[in-house]
């Protein structure tokens, strides 16, 4: 009978045997085996003796009684031992299991261990190491009391893959190589990563919280800043917090305390800002990084909006309950500070708003200055808004230089003399001072000057100025499009004929590349937004040759063009069933388009294009403010 499997029918023969042994002890003696020798001759061959007798039989009745006393004494306590070992192993198991049940990575586990977590473990490796102390135990025991057709040998196996490595559906003790799992060491490889690193953190993060409060109520309460810096978040506590819950709501919740530090930091310099002496250029750039000060805020709420999960924030439930009551606490809070950036937004926005519109171009700088027998007037007045008079000069353009200086340029009307209307461009210094005047009166074709000329684009370049030439032939009804870069002194460096007959409309120069960028659209010089009109820019190189050409046809006229580090951003209105909408195309530093975007204006239209610089491209109509990048997003409102 096997003493591990039929433990119970075992004892119960040994008992059995006992017993008969004793009833045969009261019978037989010396009288019986002589009466009966040959039914007791196979005692006396057991014992290798040719004859049977009572001192045989005795002594083998005796040895039978000591061997069924020391099973009914050894055989309980080896099954003891070996049950409590397997038994300890399957607790052991199914506390292991119900772990890795409850905990989906070993990660999670990590960041949500705590007290509860660690009685668990406890437990666990209480079972584990009482299953082999068992079966030591049980082993020991066997040594001195053998059991026939068993020789078993634990095989330990280290948990490594969590979730797979462990997880046991049938525990057998009986074959001789018993394969078990070592929860002991997993068990003490998770607590010395959570002692050594995630105990660490939740310092480091108590810590951090602490000194970012204590830096934003120093800001929010001083009227001097400038002794104040931006608390930074200790780097190792991102990296941690990343390593062991990659998209977790806490990182942007500490990266946003982090940029509210910079917001404010910036936000005391806002009286200074405010004074009259402060340039609008300046004033803007200020707005501005305010504006994305708030946006880089405003998206770190929305990060935390989109990772939030009261589930998952179980992870930091103790640290949220202290700084924030709890996980809904934290929740509020941020909901808190975004109606607060919302009202911050509305106030910068308005204030670029105020001074992109308070920039215009320059239309008047006096009333007018003399050259020879010539009167310059230094007021723009578009010479299709009056009734010309013959012989009198119209300026149509006004740029302010470096130097304090000025560039006027415009129109000559034709006096007694001439037929046809003449182009002028002028340089006067600070004091309105004349220091050179040119005319252009561009020939179309071999017949002579039979043309009106207009200079209706121009951009002040490194070496002076550049200008696009329209010429209308009076009685042949032919056009032209003439580049000019005129230097400082007045002189001409380059006059390139366009090879088109389209409206001239803006000149770039891009001093990076020391190139130039000529856009033209459409036939007239009012263009319709309910018409295809052909758009083309040509891209000059600083000698006049032509580097590439843009060319489209699409529905809508042109607005504007600004330069950027991305390439050109060309700016259309197009009229729709619905309204108006508004294009934007980016053509790259090669030519080609590169992103284009439509943008839904309702019943306004834009007329006016400003870019401060390539995160800030503002978009103007009547009614209308919208603020883009160079990747053509919208950035306010």
């Amino acid at each position: 009978t096997d003493p591990l499997i039929e433990f119970t029918k075992m004892q119960a023969l040994a008992e059995e045997a006992k017993q008969r042994l004793f009833k045969a002890s009261l019978v037989i003696d010396d009288k019986e085996v002589k009466k009966n020798e040959d039914f007791y001759l196979w005692v006396a061959q057991l014992k290798q003796q040719p004859v049977a007798n009572y001192e045989i039989v005795h002594q083998y009745m005796e040895e039978k009684k000591n061997e069924i006393n020391r099973i009914l004494h050894s055989v309980p306590l080896v099954y003891n031992d070996f049950t409590n070992a397997v038994g300890y192993y399957d607790k052991s198991v199914k506390k292991f299991m119900n772990i890795s049940s409850t905990y989906s990575s070993l990660k999670n586990l990590y960041m949500l261990y705590d007290e509860k977590l660690d009685e668990k473990f406890t437990s666990l490796k209480s079972s584990y190491d009482s299953s082999l102390w068992y079966f030591e135990r049980y082993k020991s025991k066997t040594d001195t009391f053998p059991l026939k057709g068993y020789s078993q040998k634990l095989d330990i196996r280290p948990v490594i893959i969590y979730r797979y490595d462990g997880l046991v559906s049938q525990v057998n003790f009986l074959t001789d190589d018993v394969k078990i799992w070592n929860y002991g060491a997993w068990v003490d490889s998770v607590r010395k990563v959570v002692n050594n690193e995630i105990v660490g953190v939740r310092k480091l993060l108590e810590i951090n919280e602490e000194r970012q409060n204590q830096a934003l109520e120093k800001l929010a309460s001083s009227k001097n800043a400038e002794n104040l810096e931006v608390v930074e978040i200790d780097k190792s506590i991102l990296f941690n917090l990343l390593r062991y819950d990659y998209n977790n709501p806490i990182v942007p919740l500490l990266k946003f305390k982090e940029s509210k530090q910079k917001l404010l930091l910036d936000q005391a310099n806002d009286t200074y800002y405010d004074t009259a002496q402060i340039s609008i250029d300046r004033k803007l750039v200020f707005y501005n990084k305010m504006l994305y000060n708030i946006k880089d805020c405003d998206s770190l709420i929305a990060q935390f909006d989109m990772r939030f999960d009261p589930v998952r924030m179980q992870k930091y439930k103790g640290f949220l309950e202290k700084h924030y009551d709890g996980i809904d606490g934290s929740k509020q809070y941020m909901f808190n500070e975004k109606n607060d950036l919302r009202k911050e937004l509305a106030i910068y926005g308005s204030l670029l708003k105020e001074g992109v519109q308070s920039i215009k171009p320059i239309d008047s700088i006096g009333n007018y200055t003399k050259y020879k027998y010539l009167r310059i007037p230094l007021t723009v007045e578009p010479p299709d808004s009056v009734e010309m008079t013959k012989g009198a000069l119209y300026t149509t353009h006004i740029l302010k230089t470096a130097d304090e200086g000025y560039y006027l340029s415009g129109i000559y009307v034709p006096d007694k003399k001439t037929k046809n209307i003449k182009a002028y461009l002028a340089r006067i210094n600070e004091g309105k001072v004349v220091k050179w005047f040119n005319q252009y009166d561009i020939e179309i074709d071999s017949a002579g000057t039979d043309s009106n000329n207009s200079i209706e684009a121009v951009a002040l370049t490194n070496e002076g100025v550049a200008i696009v030439i329209r010429s209308e032939q009076i009685e042949k009804g032919g056009v032209a499009s003439t580049f000019v870069h005129v230097l400082q002194d007045g002189g001409q460096k380059m006059i390139r004929r366009l090879d088109t007959d389209l409206f001239p409309r803006n000149v770039l120069f891009a001093e990076e590349q020391n190139n130039f960028l000529i856009c033209l659209s459409g036939t007239e010089k009012v263009l319709n937004n309910t018409e295809k009109n052909e758009l083309r820019i040509v891209n000059l190189n600083g000698l006049g040759e032509q580097v590439w050409v843009y060319s489209d046809y699409k529905l809508g006229g042109y607005i504007g063009m600004v330069n950027t580090q991305r390439g050109i951003l060309i700016t259309r209105n197009k009229a729709v069933s619905t309204g108006n909408e508004a294009i934007l195309t980016m053509v790259n530093t090669s030519g080609t388009k590169s992103n284009e975007k439509t943008i839904d204006l309702g019943s306004d239209l834009i007329n006016r294009v400003y870019k401060l610089n390539d995160t800030n491209i503002s978009l103007l109509g009547t009614g209308y403010f919208t603020i883009i990048n160079s990747r053509l997003e919208k950035i306010y409102p």
